[in-house]
């Protein structure tokens, strides 16, 4: 199946970039709703899965165990900043788990935004694995594996019980054998299963709107859901687009990103799912995709659509900060999402 042009991105008065990708939206009862491009294409969903593999953490009861207060469960699902905050409170949560950084797997990594690292290098420090964006999912990932009594040395293995025990939630919620999937390694070291767009929308919308969902289970997803909702500068940070549109419009929208221009979106009040992947990879078309799947969904006041307009049409800006084009939806993208349903 061919991948249409989903985001231009203009300089002057012509198209200086064209991004392709795939899209899936789709309904907990009604199936799909929506798809363009290969949708039945494997593709790693990268860090926009962190919430269901976060189910462990609620579920084992670990999360009670060693106290994770909503701040954390969202940094569990998060791939954040590394600002102060960030660092504080997965700090604390490996205290409480009688560890210390070392233990993370992640590896070390720079802070996402220029004033944490300017800020990093006038205190004469460096980066570590607390500053990792991957570093709050790691740490629920050690309280998961302590509680279930496993030996935390090499946790991010595939070979770890701890990452088979998540890699059979992944299994349930998007119905779907891994065992069967590709299998690579992702940024932060953990083991990353490919599987098709299709199957991540709609494994989304189960896991936001299926009442035939365990007891224990309905009620981890929603508790870690509404941990989001409730501690959004948790899932990314400031001048994100995930933190400020979930602040924005609160328990309406859940938003994750992944590497490689990967998104998910959810709207769980409407039992709706979507999953976007860019083909060469680039963040900044799939954040504009996201936005227009919010904006298809959510916006229901002057407000929302003046808040939306510049995450769906941002800047293009030079480096003295002049606007000089914009990023944009296709023309048939727009079409689409305002046509279907």
């Amino acid at each position: 199946m061919s991948v249409p042009v989903l985001v231009e991105a203009t300089r002057g008065s012509i198209v200086e970039s064209r991004h392709r990708g795939s899209l899936v939206i789709a309904h907990t009862d009604g199936g799909i709703m929506l798809e363009i491009g290969a949708t039945q294409t494997p593709v790693y969903p990268r860090s926009s899965i962190k919430l269901v593999q976060a189910l462990a953490l609620v579920e084992s009861g670990a999360a009670d165990a060693f106290g994770f207060s909503d701040y954390e469960l969202a940094l569990a699902c998060a791939s954040h900043n590394g600002e102060a905050r960030h660092v504080t409170a997965v700090a604390a949560t490996l205290e409480r788990l009688g560890l210390d950084a070392e233990a993370l797997a992640c590896g070390a990594r720079w802070p996402y935004q220029h004033a944490d690292i300017e800020a990093l290098i006038r205190a004469g420090e460096t980066p570590t694995r607390m500053t990792n964006e991957c570093s709050g999912k790691h740490a629920g990932m050690l309280a998961f594996a302590l509680h279930r009594g496993f030996n935390p040395v090499g946790y991010e293995r595939s070979d770890h019980p701890a990452q088979a025990e998540i890699a059979t939630v992944l299994s349930d919620v998007f119905e779907t054998d891994l065992a069967e999937a590709p299998c690579g390694v992702d940024g932060c070291s953990l083991p990353a299963w490919a599987v098709p767009l299709r199957t991540l929308a709609c494994g989304f919308a189960r896991f936001f709107g299926n009442p035939d969902l365990s007891l224990e289970r309905r009620a981890a997803a929603d508790r870690l859901f509404r941990a989001c909702a409730a501690e959004p500068h948790a899932v990314a940070g400031v001048h994100r687009l995930d933190t400020e549109v979930m602040a924005h419009f609160g328990e309406t929208v859940f938003l994750k990103g992944g590497a490689e221009g990967v998104y998910v979106v959810a709207f769980p009040k409407l039992k709706v799912a979507a999953a976007v992947k860019i083909e060469d990879g680039t963040s900044r078309a799939a954040q504009v995709v996201a936005a227009a799947i919010v904006a298809r969904f959510a916006v229901h006041s002057s407000e929302d659509d003046t808040f939306m307009e510049s995450r769906v049409l941002p800047d293009v800006t030079n480096a003295r900060g002049d606007t000089v084009g914009r990023l944009q939806p296709t023309s048939d993208l727009r079409h689409a999402l305002t046509t279907f349903g």
